[in-house]
């Protein structure tokens, strides 16, 4: 920025404070102008300082709020009274936004898990196109969750339990845990939450309903099992991710306590 620049800002700055004091007199009923040193006073070791104002009585709130026209000396500085009002808001506003805050990180956690579950049905639906084999994602339930994994069929009979136990159909995933910062799969039970399909209430509480044995299977055409799985925070949110049997898409929703049905979500 060229000098010209800063020294009409200087020039700008020192024409505003000279009309707010003048007219903080006028306020006042002073017929005399009081002195204003404009210039920065520097002491070593502590920066330049506020500018100095002399025989203008007290200021008000409105023009402390300017520091460069803050009192000096016996002035400076704020009262107890001034600091506990200053505390008491902060901690006002704590309360206030606490409740927000703490919903906003647990959607931005499920919508995270609902990701994570998204993209490994997504992982299936190609790699099962990609290899021309069925591949499935595989859950179960174990004392500490929800867990689930991918298989590939190994001998042109789908995935199928009895065949991961034999080691005929093979395992291409580590285990994963599905939960995540107090959201995992799962189903409100202790509010009415409306079907997705629009049936009514949803019943149960199976979060994974992908028939028998808790498979959902793609298949080299296009073609998968169709599913829904249900995630929530335990409070008042829930997602599921319906499986589209006849194209193998993935269908995300969104529903939160009060809402009279589920909308479509994108993430």
């Amino acid at each position: 920025m060229s000098t010209s620049t800063h020294s009409a800002r200087r020039s700008l700055r020192r024409r505003l404070r000279r009309f707010l004091l003048e007219d903080h007199r006028t306020r006042l009923g002073l017929s005399e102008v009081s002195t204003l040193d404009l210039r920065p006073s520097l002491d070593v070791g502590t920066g330049p300082r506020s500018p100095r104002i002399s025989s203008v009585g007290p200021l008000p709130p409105w023009l402390e709020l300017f520091g460069w026209l803050r009192p000096t000396g016996k002035d400076a500085g704020h009262s107890l009274a001034e600091a506990v009002i200053v505390v008491a808001l902060i901690a006002l506003a704590a309360i206030v936004t606490a409740p927000a805050l703490s919903e906003a990180q647990r959607t931005a956690t499920l919508r995270s898990l609902g990701q994570e579950m998204s993209s490994l049905m997504m992982r299936c639906r190609a790699q099962a196109i990609l290899h021309r084999q069925t591949t499935a994602l595989v859950f179960e339930l174990h004392t500490d969750g929800w867990h689930c994994y991918v298989a590939e069929d190994g001998d042109g009979d789908g995935v199928r339990r009895d065949d991961l136990e034999a080691g005929h159909d093979r395992l291409v995933s580590e285990m994963l845990q599905l939960a995540a910062g107090g959201s995992s799969l799962g189903i409100l039970t202790d509010q009415r939450v409306p079907d997705p399909m629009g049936n009514g209430w949803l019943v149960g509480d199976d979060p994974v309903r992908a028939g028998l044995g808790n498979i959902i299977s793609f298949t080299p055409d296009g073609t998968a099992t169709p599913s829904s799985v249900y995630l929530t925070d335990h409070r008042s949110q829930m997602r599921v991710l319906r499986v589209i049997g006849g194209t193998g898409r993935i269908r995300a929703l969104v529903w939160k306590s009060g809402w009279p049905r589920w909308k479509r979500t994108w993430w």
